[in-house]
């Protein structure tokens, strides 16, 4: 029995070895499969194929998380929301006088629900004399479309020497108002390529498959309802997608953002439509110069760079600056479209475009949708401009327009005042606080009542106030407290409650970081700490073994380092010891990607030199790329027909002289300095960054620059070195007299030389 036993245990033993082996086996084949597979799919990743590289690479390593709504707790006195949401409530639980929504239906009838809330009428100017008058103005634009419904009327004739398909017609507003097929194969051309679809479940890139004479029959659909300004009602309909707030709570649908997915039909023709309203917001001079927001060469980066300007301009004649940054509440959603119409009247719009734009943003419809499931309501927006729709930005612009300057904001009195679409900023420069308080005061409380007479909500608890002022030394013990203790205070438009609103010392800008004393250095500190985020979060991208290593030098570039260089065409005034942490980071990105990190000829005691690193990269170091972008951006600044911004290309030689020592230097001020050779030499090396001085420090180091006091590794890579763009006639501020110009023209020269004498072994 024994030795049976002891048979039968050493059966069991080779066995369980047997399973543990085959189980390893398993694993390791499982594990072989899996990364053969994802070899294969990395491998064959290429850059190259630029219309499906960056999908596949956000597909992969990007993937949208999908979080759907679990669950939503409406309370009962929500009487309204649960009407429109046509929720049967007897099958819905209720705790705590909240009704407990669970089923995926009832929560996009409740979402749409809400939306059609935010969008339905809330009037702060009910009986006053404005509303009458537009009221009346739409009552008899009404009557206007309704005979012109009735009697067929057109605003052309059709025939053949007025076609259709491209209506050539010598009136100057109806020459910009109709299309043609080849105007429609453009804007199909530069669709996004994207698979997401409206309601026709027509995709972008399957609208971009279509054969010329498909576009041609579009054109002649396109051309017949704008000449009875009609405006389709299958095009109106949309899909919203409610996308959770960062940090909000899930069971609240106010806590969910709608993106809107209109037809890609829908959004052809509202583009033709915009060609016509741009014309005519142009010809017109509708909007004001102080307005950045979604207008051809415009950006972000004019907007701060006439508030920094202008704020380093007072400091420099010691005045302190009170600024406030207005939140609008729901600005789009809540834009008052007869209002809107009136205006469009009272500033001459060609009354067909009125009508074509009426017809657009009135009876608009969308579902609610999530994963695959759609609400079984179809909800109205019956009030507000459509978030996502191509006019929206320009129609908000328009509405806004006589606004951003009323006040005799911006007259030469030192209150001032500029807007980028809905995002308005006001400030005061005041060498006396309690003056400069008084004029904020007021200013705002005119402001927040004329939002409430066109039915705009300033939201004083989103709103902030920032003192940009020097530093406290500066000021004595009761101006500091002053400052300490500045406080604006105005209406809330729903309730009337007088609120303050709050005082931050640093504020975000259109995407840059301001603090109160304009150094800026913190606008650099939390972009670097975003961008080691990006790099961190896609480590499966940047570490992966398979993919091709330009693949992951072309990711790093539109992924990590725009988050390094946003802004730097107006901060670029950046100290040394900041800009080299930037330049590390960078190249230890460079190192992961590229597995460089220790040289083999040092026996991997050594680093890979920092030169070899971006030869091998084949990429300018970014300091040197930053440089280049703040030239490029002062360069096009000279062809935007805008009077504030071709202002900010006008350099005082003497101001820029004084702002070396003072340090209250205007972000245009790089032209000068960039002229004078402070920046970069004639070899590329960016010297201003490295001459030692401390990031607080925005004084321009003109004495250590020419005496050759530099920091750090000034090795450039060849791409830099032999970057030769300063020598074309794009920067004129650069002139052919300038010694540097002529140094590196005869490094230039010499460069030619040498490649034409150049004989391969």
């Amino acid at each position: 029995m024994n030795h049976r036993a002891r048979q039968n245990n050493h059966t069991v033993i080779i066995i369980k070895k047997l399973i543990t082996n085959t189980k390893r086996e398993l694993e390791r084949a499982f594990s072989d499969a899996v990364t053969n597979h994802w070899q294969n799919i990395f491998e064959k990743i290429n850059y190259k194929d630029t219309e499906k590289f960056m999908p596949t690479i956000n597909n992969i390593f990007r993937p949208k998380a999908k979080d759907n709504i679990k669950s939503l707790e409406i309370h009962r006195d929500k009487v309204e929301l649960l009407r429109i949401s046509q929720c049967d409530l007897s099958k819905i639980p209720i705790t705590n006088d909240k009704y407990i929504i669970t089923n995926q239906t009832d929560i996009l009838n409740i979402t749409g629900a809400h939306y059609q809330l935010i969008n339905s009428p809330r009037y702060l100017n009910n009986e006053s004399r404005l509303k009458e008058i537009v009221d009346d103005c739409i009552s008899d634009l009404k009557i206007e479309l309704n005979n012109d419904a009735i009697n067929n009327t057109s605003i052309v004739a059709f025939n053949n020497n007025i076609k259709a398909s491209n209506p050539k017609i010598e009136n100057e507003n109806l020459h910009h108002y109709f299309t043609n097929p080849n105007e429609l194969t453009k804007i199909i051309k530069y669709l996004p390529n994207k698979i997401s679809s409206g309601i026709d479940k027509i995709p972008p890139v399957v609208i971009k498959k279509i054969n010329k004479k498909m576009i041609f029959n579009l054109a002649i659909i396109i051309n017949n309802a704008l000449n009875i300004n009609y405006f389709p009602t299958s095009w109106k309909t949309a899909l919203v997608i409610p996308i959770l707030k960062k940090n909000k709570n899930k069971t609240d649908p106010a806590s969910y953002r709608p993106i809107s997915l209109t037809t890609s039909l829908s959004k052809i023709y509202e583009i033709v439509i915009n060609k016509a309203i741009n014309h005519q917001v142009t010809a017109l001079n509708i909007l004001p110069d102080n307005q950045y927001g979604f207008r051809h060469n415009h950006s972000t980066l004019h907007a701060i760079n006439k508030f920094l300007a202008d704020s380093n301009s007072a400091l420099e004649h010691k005045n302190t600056i009170g600024a406030i940054l207005i939140d609008l509440e729901k600005a789009f959603d809540s834009v008052w479209c007869d209002g809107l119409i009136y205006q469009l009247i009272k500033k001459k719009f060609p009354i067909h475009l009125v009508k074509t734009i009426y017809n657009m943003i009135k009876g608009k419809k969308f579902f609610t949708i999530e994963s695959n499931k759609k609400s079984s309501v179809c909800f109205e927006i019956n009030e507000g401009l459509q978030q996502g729709t191509v006019n929206s930005p320009i129609l908000f612009s328009i509405f806004t327009a006589h606004m951003i300057n009323s006040f005799e904001l911006n007259s030469g009195n030192n209150t001032y005042s500029l807007a980028f679409a809905d995002d308005r900023l006001i400030y005061v420069a005041d060498n006396n606080l309690v003056r400069l308080h008084h004029k904020l005061q007021v200013l705002i409380n005119k402001i927040n009542n004329m939002y409430a007479t066109w039915n705009l909500r300033l939201n004083p608890d989103k709103s902030e106030v920032i003192i940009i002022r020097r530093p406290f030394v500066h000021y004595s013990k009761t101006n500091k407290q002053r400052i300490q203790n500045f406080s604006i205070k105005t209406k809330n438009p729903d309730n009337g409650e007088i609120v303050a609103i709050p005082l931050k010392n640093q504020v975000t800008y259109l995407g840059v970081h301001i603090d109160e004393l304009l150094r800026l250095s913190k606008h650099i500190d939390i972009q670097l700490e975003n961008a080691r985020k990006r790099f961190k979060a896609l480590g499966r991208l940047f570490f992966n073994k398979y993919m091709n290593k330009r693949s992951k030098v072309i990711c790093y570039l539109l992924l990590v380092r725009p988050l390094l260089t946003y802004g730097s065409p107006v901060i670029w005034n950046i100290g040394t010891h900041q800009m080299e942490i930037v330049r590390r980071f960078e190249r230890s990105c460079l190192r992961a990607i590229f597995t460089l990190y220790r040289s083999s000829h040092s026996n991997y005691q050594r680093r890979v030199n920092n030169k070899i690193l971006y030869n091998i990269a084949k990429i300018p170091r970014i300091d040197n790329h930053i440089i280049k972008l703040t030239r490029d951006y002062y360069n096009k600044m000279k062809s935007i027909n805008n009077k504030e911004i071709e202002a900010l290309t006008i350099i005082d030689d003497h101001q820029c002289i004084q702002s070396i020592n003072s340090g209250y230097i205007k972000p245009q001020s790089f032209i000068f300095y960039d002229e004078k050779g402070y920046i970069q030499n004639e070899n590329n090396i960016p010297i201003l960054y490295h001459v030692r001085r401390h990031k607080k420090n925005k004084r321009i180091p003109t004495e250590d620059i020419i005496r050759g006091k530099f920091l750090y590794s000034k090795a450039i890579p060849m791409v830099d070195y032999l970057d030769f763009s300063r020598l074309k006639d794009r920067y004129w501020w650069l002139g052919q007299n300038n010694q540097i110009i002529i140094k590196l023209n005869q490094r230039a020269r010499q460069n030619r030389a040498e490649r034409q004498n150049f004989r391969p072994p």
